[in-house]
């Protein structure tokens, strides 16, 4: 992931930008950590599948396989069906078993009426 990356996502598709991010590890790891990140609490006034643009960072070690990296593609395309999506994937080591899926979004709907015209959080500063 780069700054163009994050410009592409940010920059031309303006609005709002959420982030949610998950860790598993073990057996299905990829897909549980893709699921919690797409359904982050962060996430939960929002509507994903309205997303314009969605950036995926894969934090796993280097023996990743390429079956991980389509599950957590698959689980994001899926949640934000017409969005660009870009993938980024970095390797540390010291994850050992564990894999973390970070997703920033832009573009979306807010579906709860918690929410100001502003877009702003009435309980946040």
């Amino acid at each position: 992931m780069d700054f163009a990356d994050v410009c592409t996502v940010l920059g031309a598709h303006g609005g709002e930008a959420m982030t949610g991010a998950a860790v598993a590890s073990g057996f299905g790891r990829a897909r549980s950590a893709a699921e919690r990140a797409v359904t982050s609490q962060l996430f939960e006034n929002m509507d994903l599948s309205g997303a314009h643009a969605v950036l995926v960072n894969i934090t796993s070690t280097s023996g990743i396989k390429l079956k991980e990296l389509d599950e957590v593609m698959a689980r994001v395309q899926f949640a934000a069906k017409d969005a660009t999506v870009i993938l980024a994937a970095t390797f540390d080591e010291s994850m050992g078993d564990a894999m973390r899926v970070t997703v920033v979004a832009t573009g979306m709907k807010y579906l709860s009426p918690g929410y100001l015209s502003t877009g702003k959080s009435a309980g946040l500063v």
